[in-house]
């Protein structure tokens, strides 16, 4: 919007008003003055255009915003493909390392073969009771027994460098 457009239309309305206090007592006689005297009319249907313009564009970029998200979503999850992809066949080929990428030893991680066994001391009581696989990840790694609980083969990870 123009300031000075917007400046001039408000020193005619001013005007209107002091020469003319008994229009604002009619909302339909003070409209027709600063339609046919101001430029109002005009000043107002440009900031409908720019506010329905605006709004577009938000609309827009909103419809954009969401197929870049999906779009990244799509990107994570091929990368994944590729990685596992690339982990197997490195693995098959005996591959530790090569060109940017190797494979090394994971960690082992708690599985539960059965939570309902695991002792409380392994466990996070909170509101209902749930195994701890911190604690008991810890007490399996340290030679201590925890029932319901085993440590699995560690799995091969691959890093990209």
């Amino acid at each position: 919007m123009n300031p000075a457009f917007i400046a001039d239309i408000r020193q005619k309305i001013a005007a209107i008003k002091e020469a003319y206090p008994e229009i604002l007592e009619d909302v339909d006689l003070l409209q027709d003055m600063l339609e046919g005297s101001t430029g109002i009319d005009r000043l107002i249907s440009a900031f409908v255009l720019e506010i329905k313009s605006a709004e577009g564009k938000a609309e827009g970029l909103q419809a954009v915003a969401s197929k870049i998200a999906d779009r990244a979503r799509k990107s994570i999850d091929g990368a994944e493909k590729l990685r596992s992809a690339l982990k197997a066949f490195m693995l098959e080929a005996g591959v530790k390392s090569m060109s940017g990428a190797s494979i090394s030893s994971g960690r082992a991680a708690v599985i539960w073969t059965d939570e309902d066994a695991v002792p409380d001391a392994f466990c996070k009581i909170v509101t209902t009771r749930k195994p701890d696989k911190a604690a008991a990840k810890t007490a399996l790694e340290n030679g201590i027994p925890v029932p319901g609980a085993a440590l699995t083969n560690p799995e091969p990870v691959l890093r990209i460098m």
